[in-house]
């Protein structure tokens, strides 16, 4: 089993660890709406294309913005997803 460790860019927060059985990667998915920010950590590849759609279709909409995929080391992956390609 593998443990990944992330923790949110620029953040106060502790790292996440979790298990991994599959060694798969995990990312962070972050934007903000007028609630404030929203943050959704250790997400596999899938999830994050899965929500992508409905967090673009809110930014096209001017409900959501600073849309960002971050990797475990805290790289901008965000252009790495086809939800999020221009």
């Amino acid at each position: 089993m593998v443990l990944v460790t992330q923790k949110p860019p620029e953040s106060d927060l502790p790292a996440v660890t979790t298990p991994n059985p599959l060694g798969l990667a995990r990312f962070e998915l972050t934007y903000t709406m007028s609630t404030g920010r929203v943050v959704k950590p250790c997400m596999r590849r899938d999830q994050v294309e899965r929500i992508g759609p409905m967090v673009t279709r809110a930014a096209d909409r001017g409900e959501a913005w600073d849309i960002a995929v971050r990797d475990g080391f805290g790289t901008d992956v965000t252009a790495d997803f086809d939800c999020f390609a221009d």
